[in-house]
Order: structure tokens, then sequence, then C-alpha cells
């Protein structure tokens, strides 16, 4: 098994743990600084000038994603498991986490406009503020986050067939 999708699975099953034993809170980032930057995977609960707030998740694709829908008891062990498009997405903690946007935060989307054909111009940059007003078509997507020292610096939406 590949050592990314063993990660994933280990990250998976802790989170499942830590969300079993925590309750639903909202939680305000840590004051430390943070210089390395971290992605996280997370649908967008609510967003204003300056601040994101996120719902974390796990995304998880082919043979992770069979293991992941068995572990939550999507699919029966005994039968076949097919993940619709090949992904499932887990949402094992009910923490919501407010992060803080760096000012010049990268928005970078996969369904914003489309060309004539109806093709989607991937990674179109818009501004946050025009995200934050049209965020309501985007409740349901999860987006990739990039943190550096405890600030959103980079937003990208995942593509969902």
């Amino acid at each position: 098994m590949n050592k990314r999708w063993l990660l994933f699975i280990i990250i998976g099953a802790l989170a499942l743990v830590a969300g079993a034993l925590v309750s639903v809170s909202i939680r305000q980032l840590v004051t430390q600084p943070n210089t390395i930057e971290r992605v996280i995977m997370a649908k967008i609960v609510s967003a204003e000038p300056g601040y994101l707030t996120v719902d974390e998740l796990t995304w998880f694709n082919g043979q992770a994603a069979v293991l992941a829908m068995r572990e939550d008891g999507v699919c029966p062990l005994e039968e076949d498991c097919y993940p619709p498009n090949n992904y499932y997405i887990r949402n094992a903690s009910p923490d919501i986490i407010r992060y803080r946007v760096a000012p010049q935060v990268e928005v970078l989307m996969q369904t914003w406009s489309h060309n004539e054909d109806g093709n989607y111009y991937w990674n179109q940059s818009v501004p946050y503020v025009d995200l934050v007003n049209r965020l309501d078509l985007y409740s349901k997507i999860p987006f990739h986050i990039t943190l550096k020292e405890n600030s959103v610096i980079k937003i990208v939406e995942q593509y969902i067939p």
C-alpha cells in the first residue's frame, strides 16, 4: 500500500476517534506562529472579510475510498463497494474552525465560469470578496485551504465531477 494512502487512513482513523471524543465546538486558532505551510481539505461554512470558518474533511480516492466507506458503514463488508466517481469524503469531526484570512489570499476556482463550449476555466483566480459573495453556490463543495502563520493564504476549489 502506498505510504500516502496509509497516512490518509491513519489520519482518518485518528480524526474519527477525536470526533467521537469531542463535542461540537468552534475552535479559534492557536496564537503561536506556524511558519510551515499546511493544506487541509474543508467545506467552507462561512466567509467574511478577514475570516473563513471551515469544517475539515478527509478525501479518499480509489481503494482508500472503498476502505473508508466500509469503515464508516456506508458499504457492507460482504458486498461490492463502488465509490461514486472513485472518491469518498469523510467528515469525522463536528468541529468548526475559524481562520484568519491573509490580506493577499489567493483564490483559485474550478467552476466559476466557462467558455462558450461549456468548458470550465480551470484555476480561475477570483478575489476573495467574490467568493464571500457567492459562497451559497459552493456550500457543498470541498476546498484545499493552505495555511501559513495561522492564516489562510490560498483557497482552491476541489472539482467534483
